[in-house]
């Protein structure tokens, strides 16, 4: 597995992210019923592709919806051990070399 494609797998890990961080904000902000269901399913769509994808870790506090609200594939992912969460961003530590990132 070469060092781009894991950049790029990061980086689009991070977009993705910044994504779900902007739906919670608008799922916070709004009254309309309506519009939240959308953002949710919106929501579930983004997170559920990110860990098709391998993504193995928690979101940011911002990123999150109520744990109700969230995928079951996430709610599930957190009950997996810290160990197996980590593995991916650990086996990519290792493969690019990067020392400084937790």
């Amino acid at each position: 597995m070469s060092t781009l494609k894991l950049d790029a797998q990061t980086t689009l890990f991070t977009q993705m992210e910044i994504s779900l961080g902007d739906i919670a904000m608008r799922w916070r902000g709004t009254r309309d019923a309506e519009y939240e269901k959308q953002l949710v399913q919106r929501y579930h769509t983004i997170l559920n592709c990110m860990i098709e994808l391998g993504f193995r870790q928690s979101l940011t506090v911002k990123s999150e919806l109520p744990y109700e609200l969230m995928p079951a594939a996430y709610r599930n992912l957190l009950t997996q051990p810290l160990h197996e969460r980590c593995a991916y961003k650990c086996i990519m530590r290792i493969v690019t070399g990067a020392s400084n990132h937790v």
